[in-house]
């Protein structure tokens, strides 16, 4: 090489040298000089401005090549700047190369000497720090984004100091010579070597306490062990200091751990991250922060298998619990206890994991529980226990062929007993077993009855004891099913308006239940109901109590007026589910009590010795019905039929007789609504009932025997029909009355009720008996109508024809049948008709008179006994012409002229005289004629038939009849 060339090239490596030499000193300017300040400067900025607290650092130390920083003589100053709130001397970070090529940091070591950290709590029990908290906590929250690449190694702090000036409680709670080794936290592999073993050591008041743990370092695994020992730890002590508003407080109970944290790295990535050990706690309460109580436990203790965070899932050996308590207290407003605890807050959708966490729990065992409930929202608070909870479950795991054994036994309430036996399973959750319940008394859930009843719950024990199945599949309605029998014996209730017994009985059995829910069915054997009684109230209003039992709001509750309303379209009726079959159903030695307040005097009446039964029922088979008793413990009681009230619409088909209820007792009714009392007699009644298609078919038949009026009783709501009247015209010569009543209706009537049209049927029977007597007596006797009430005679005549005579031997007959009946009997006569009636007949008679003068008739023949034969009438009609006194014409010389026969004839018809006094001894004949059939034929007594005055003409006359007749009424 020339030497002009090693010249310039030895020039060129000096240039670089030179320019390299130029950049290392400036990064070491920058780094050693020019950085700290700078990062002084900044760390006291942006802290100070994001606390809103003065913020000193002291010195900041940086090295380039080593890669390594300092932070000394660092403290955020109090809010009033007389002290510190936290200090520590030396903070030292020794970051690696390795964080230039990962684009995250890598640090190889951090260390924090002296900290010290000073927190006031103040006598409103706020912390020094508030302001810091809320200073953040009213800053909205980032959006989450990818976890954060870093990896720290070597963590530790030496002789660290916490200060805790306690001035509500004017304690002083000092830790001291705190030390924390952590060996690394990392989210990205790196290979930095160990040298800081886990251990946290302090004295907390003086009193030591440490936590060892040991890191190995293999060639492709880190394995970290932490030892976490806590002897009796008063949580009450410490729980208070923590700075989050929370609506609970732990008002005692002490902690106690052995436990073990083991974290493993494989391959410079997270493997293992292990729990595992015993905890418990002691004496444990926590109350809401009015110091109502929550949750209190004696004991409880658990031994931790195995718990891995990393690849999610648990193995707990054993958990007991010894003498738990829970209160559930649901306020006024509704509001649950525990559930008033954590604000709410919008649901956040969380993504799914990927793995499920699975666990297994060996054994659960619980004794001495207690779970006391109170219910504020009811009139009178409700207030239940179950006592004595005891709970054992095994081999309970979340795996999807997982069952684990449940036993469940306590008291229920003050004489009740709950056990449950059976399995559990929780992919999907699901538990089959046996229920007993025994004697849980019903009185105790009276606030929820009474709260929508007016019925006051004096007794009653419920008993059931079956196999219940529960399942809850996963996007499918919850399936139950519970297969048993139940019982409720010596229940008792009281009317709470009255205070008198509203329903009550020995004994209710329901055998073979059997339950399912979705689908729906619901099957019953036998209902068996014995030594029953149930009152029946007429209150002074008018409304039955089995009517009104519903309470209505208070006012207070009522919702406020609003404007009316569109009238919402009428709801079809809802049909009961397919499903639902109800066995056979047994009533014995039961009783019902009516009594009616709406009537003076009241009524009572008592129905004893119902007994009977009801044959299968299902949606499309009624049910045979069969029932018997006795009213006032004498007139027996009878209802036969079928009935179903499964089906879509009510079907009815039934049969019902009481015989021989004595009447006076019903004396109250009497006079309500007869104005009567009644001195005697006794009521018999039958009625068929048939609904179908939602129509009414009914028949009634009353047969009262002997019934006998009093004396008249002034009452305003009597009716005013002459209802002796009625009475004598319906009741037969044997004291006997016998109606029937036919009725009919439409359920889907809104004004339908069976009462009511039984009512109408009794008015409109006593309207008939006054305003139609004769159509009601031949409906009594079997023949006729209206038509009784008169006969018809021909123009001119008293004789009775023989349609007349059929009418008075039917009524002879109704007046045979009913002896306090009186028959009036009044002629009547057509002025015109029969005065022309009766000019004939006086002209009918002076014929037959000349023929009973001339040697035609016999001697001492009477002239109704006279005929006129055709073929003479002309000849004995010119004899009665000419002995006419009339004038008749003449010829000139006074002879009478021959007329023809027809000429005559017109000429007498012109000149007879018919008189007023002549009509109304046809009117008078008539009645008498009547009369004389009814006494002499019909055999009617002549002192219960009474002739009134005649009447003329069409005057009164509502039918079609003719008025040339003979009118009757009764009396």
């Amino acid at each position: 090489m020339k030497p002009i060339e090693r010249l310039t090239r030895r020039g060129r490596t000096r240039t670089i040298a030179i320019w390299a030499g130029s950049a290392l000193a400036l990064y070491a300017i920058a780094g050693f000089l020019v950085a700290p300040p700078i990062v002084r400067s900044q760390l006291e900025s942006i802290l100070g401005e994001q606390l809103g607290r003065k913020v000193a650092v002291e010195r900041v130390r940086i090295n380039p090549f080593a890669l390594s920083a300092s932070v000394m003589g660092f403290s955020i100053k109090d809010r009033e700047g007389d002290g510190s709130l936290f200090t520590f001397d030396e903070l030292y970070v020794d970051f690696t190369l390795s964080s230039l090529f990962r684009l995250a940091p890598v640090v190889e070591s951090v260390h924090l000497a002296r900290p010290a950290v000073r927190v006031v709590r103040n006598p409103d029990k706020s912390y020094s720090f508030q302001d810091i908290l809320d200073r953040f906590a009213g800053r909205p929250p980032s959006p989450p984004g990818p976890t954060p690449r870093f990896a720290v190694y070597n963590i530790s702090l030496t002789d660290g100091a916490i200060e805790f000036d306690d001035q509500p409680d004017k304690a002083l709670h000092v830790v001291s010579d705190l030390q924390i080794g952590i060996p690394f936290v990392s989210s990205l592999p790196s290979q930095i070597d160990i040298n800081v073993q886990p251990h946290l050591t302090a004295k907390v008041s003086g009193t030591p306490i440490e936590l060892l743990g040991e890191t190995k370092p293999l060639k492709d695994t880190r394995e970290t062990r932490l030892r976490i020992d806590i002897d009796e730890l008063p949580l009450a002590k410490y729980f208070e200091y923590i700075p989050v508003p929370l609506r609970f407080r732990i008002a005692a109970g002490s902690l106690s751990t052995r436990l073990e944290l083991a974290l493993s790295t494989q391959n410079e990535k997270l493997h293992t991250l292990t729990l595992s050990g015993t905890a418990g706690l002691k004496n444990f309460a926590m109350e809401r922060t009015d110091r109502t109580p929550l949750l209190a436990v004696g004991a409880l203790s658990v031994d931790i298998g195995s718990l891995d965070l990393v690849n999610r899932r648990a193995a707990i050996k054993s958990v007991r619990i010894e003498s738990p308590r829970a209160d559930v207290v649901r306020r006024k407003d509704g509001q649950l206890n525990w559930a008033a605890l954590v604000p709410e807050q919008p649901r956040a959708e969380s993504a799914q994991p990927s793995q499920p966490f699975g666990f297994s729990v060996g054994e659960i065992a619980l004794s001495g529980g207690t779970v006391r409930v109170l219910d504020e929202t009811t009139e009178k608070p409700f207030r239940f226990a179950l006592d004595r909870i005891s709970l054992g479950v095994t081999g309970l795991a979340n795996a999807a062929d997982a069952k684990a054994a449940v036993r469940f036994t306590s008291d229920a309430g003050a004489k009740g007993k709950l056990a449950y036996d059976g399995s559990l399973a929780l992919v999907p959750v699901s538990s089959a077993g046996t229920l007993d319940l025994a004697n849980l008394q019903v009185a105790a859930f009276a606030p929820y009855i009474e709260n929508a009843l007016e019925v006051l719950i004096s007794g009653g024990a419920l008993s059931t004891k079956g196999q219940l199945s529960v399942e809850v599949p996963d996007g499918a309605p919850v399936r139950v099913g519970y297969r048993a029998g139940a019982s409720v014996a010596n229940f008792a209730s009281l009317d709470r308006p009255t205070s008198q017994d509203l329903l009550r009985w020995k004994s209710l059995a329901v055998r073979g239940i059997d339950f399912q829910l979705s689908p729906m069915k619901v099957s019953v054997d036998q209902v068996t109901l014995a030594d029953f009684f149930s009152r029946l109230i007429v209150n002074p209003d008018g409304t039955l109590n089995m009517q009104t039992l519903a309470r209505k709001p208070d006012a207070a509750e009522a919702p406020a007026a609003k404007e009316p309303a569109k009238e919402a379209p009428k709801e079809s009726v809802a049909a009961p589910p397919a499903n639902v079959r109800l066995g056979k159903i047994v009533l014995s030695n039961g009783s019902v009590n009516f009594s009616d307040f709406f009537i003076k005097p009241n009524y009572s009446v008592a129905l004893t010795g119902v007994a009977g039964s009801v044959s299968e029922m299902t949606p499309d088979k009624p049910g045979d019905v069969e029932l018997h008793g006795r009213i006032h413990q004498t007139a027996p009681l009878e209802i036969l039929g079928r009935v179903n009230s499964l089906s879509k619409d009510l079907f009815v088909d039934m049969k019902a007789s009481v015989k021989d209820i004595e009447l006076p007792s019903v004396t109250p009714y009497s006079v309500k609504y007869t104005g009567y009392g009644i001195q005697k007699g006794k009521l018999s009644v039958k009625v068929a009932y048939h609904i179908e298609n939602r129509k009414l078919a009914a028949e009634n038949n009353v047969y009262l025997d002997q019934l006998i009026f009093g004396d008249r009783v002034e009452s305003p709501t009597a009716t005013t029909l002459p209802v002796l009247f009625a009475v004598a015209l319906m009741k037969d010569k044997n004291g006997v009355i016998d109606v029937d009543l036919p009725i009919s209706g439409s359920l889907d009537d809104p004004e339908f009720s069976v009462g009511g049209i039984v009512v109408k049927a009794l008015v409109n029977l006593l309207t008939k008996a006054v305003t139609a007597p004769f159509a009601l007596l031949g409906s009594l006797v079997g023949g006729g109508g209206e038509e009784l009430a008169y006969i018809e005679f021909a123009p001119g005549s008293a004789a009775l024809n023989a349609e007349g005579e059929g009418k008075l031997k039917t009524l002879a007959k109704a007046l045979d049948g009913r002896p306090a009946l009186k028959l009036e009997v009044s002629g009547r006569i057509d002025p015109d008709p029969d005065r022309d009636a009766l000019k004939r007949a006086s002209v009918d008679r002076e014929i037959k008179a000349a023929k009973l003068k001339g040697a035609g008739a016999k001697a001492g023949a009477s002239i109704d006994e006279v005929a006129i034969a055709p073929d003479e009438r002309d000849r004995y009609l010119s004899a009665a012409y000419k002995e006419a006194k009339f004038d008749r014409p003449r010829t000139a010389l006074g002879l009478l002229k021959d007329l023809p026969p027809a000429e005559m004839e017109q000429l007498m018809l012109a000149n007879a005289r018919v008189a007023d006094d002549d009509l109304r001894q046809l009117a008078n004949a008539r009645a008498q004629a009547a009369k004389a059939w009814l006494v002499e034929t019909g055999s009617v007594a002549a002192e219960r038939v009474f002739i009134v005055s005649p009447k003329t003409g069409a005057e009164g006359i509502k039918d079609a009849g003719k008025p040339t007749r003979a009118d009757f009424s009764l009396k």
